[in-house]
């Protein structure tokens, strides 16, 4: 591993601007409950650190980096006036490494896809800010704003990279769905037609940059769409009980693809005690999306130790994309275990293991096993 860089004297500044948020505000926040207001403001790091056995020639074996997040909600209203709230979220993301752990696996290992991909080098960011409303006893729910899609398109209770599976095909789209930056402006809408069908569509700028979010709004045509069709057990298991099918497209010319791109995307999901099994699935056309073809399934259990840990193992194929490599590499396979498991209060540890067979960016080896290491900080 290369010589860890120093934080960025920005991130210094983030974490003395959040002190003075947090001391100004924390008593609003309290008061809130029946007024609006600042309902909370809350901080957190992550760090996360990743190596691999076998990596290419001239290449690291390890990456790492660091996230500081400030978030919060102000309520517009009262309890007799809900006027919905408004949710925000700023980033700083440093990587401490040469590479970092989202580009480690494409650049380094020589596979076809990402891990944890929050990690990066970007610095400074926007993800989140958007008002959000419900009516109806939570039957409609509306987000406008600046939004992240890995929130609301083909999630699942695993499927979440900051407590979740680390291997991107784990995760939102199953690796063939092709996701725009965050902090993309735009619109979402959850409808319950019954108290088990619901729908939820979303459009958003396909263009959107989450380090300069305000730069060239409304200057491009180009959109990304979504529609999901799904079943729930109730809505408070939206996550946990949930079977639905996906619809999306990428207009072309963006930044993150020549063509038109489109896809579909399934997912199965039915928690049982503690036992959590899944089973999803994507198929894409275009060139946007790392895969174009893809099928994992799982199994978590959540009563492990004192019955806050959790233990997590899940299995994956993949085809990689020849619209976008413009060559057609070998099917890939892909493995993880985690363990998730919390040290008191504010910290939360969850290593995890990695086998991915079948390199095709690599000229060196055919599979490498990858370790990983998240940490979660609450401040």
């Amino acid at each position: 591993m290369t010589m860890m860089r120093s934080f960025n004297s920005q991130f210094l500044f983030l974490l003395a601007l959040f002190f003075l948020l947090f001391s100004s505000c924390s008593f609003a926040a309290k008061e809130a409950d029946k007024q609006g207001g600042w309902k909370s403001i809350n901080a957190d790091y992550y760090s996360y650190i990743t190596t691999a056995t076998n990596t290419q020639s001239g290449t690291d074996n390890s990456a790492a980096a660091g996230i500081f997040r400030l978030f919060g909600n102000y309520v517009l209203g009262d309890s007799q006036n809900d006027y919905g709230k408004v949710v925000f979220k700023v980033e700083h993301r440093d990587s401490y490494t040469t590479t970092s752990p989202k580009y480690f696996v494409l650049n380094n290992v020589g596979a076809i896809g990402l891990i944890e991909p929050q990690f990066n080098d970007q610095g400074f960011r926007l993800t989140n800010l958007y008002w959000q409303k419900q009516w109806n006893n939570n039957n409609i729910e509306v987000l406008a704003g600046f939004l992240d899609t890995t929130d609301y398109v083909d999630t699942y209770m695993l499927g979440n990279p900051w407590s979740g599976f680390a291997n991107f095909i784990f995760s939102t789209g199953a690796g063939s769905l092709a996701i725009p930056d965050e902090a993309t402006l735009g619109i979402a809408l959850r409808n319950m037609f019954t108290s088990n069908l619901y729908g939820l569509g979303s459009l958003t700028d396909a263009n959107a940059s989450s380090s300069e979010p305000f730069d060239g709004l409304f200057q491009g045509s180009e959109l990304f769409s979504s529609l999901e069709l799904g079943w729930v057990e109730s809505l408070d298991s939206f996550y946990t009980r949930n079977l639905h099918l996906t619809y999306w497209r990428l207009d072309g010319g963006t930044r993150h693809s020549i063509e038109d791109s489109s896809g579909y995307n399934f997912s199965f999901i039915y928690k049982v005690d503690d036992w959590i099994p899944f089973i999803r699935a994507g198929y894409a056309e275009g060139d946007a999306s790392l895969l174009s073809s893809s099928i994992t399934m799982g199994l978590g259990y959540l009563g492990v130790g004192d019955g806050s840990d959790s233990i997590n193992f899940a299995m994956g194929w993949g085809q990689p994309n020849k619209a976008l490599f413009g060559a057609q590499f070998d099917d890939q396979y892909t493995t993880e275990l985690f363990y998730k498991t919390s040290i008191g209060k504010h910290v939360t540890l969850s290593p995890n293991i990695q086998y991915l067979k079948t390199l095709p960016l690599s000229s060196d080896y055919d599979d490498s096993w990858v370790f990983g290491l998240r940490m979660h900080l609450k401040i």
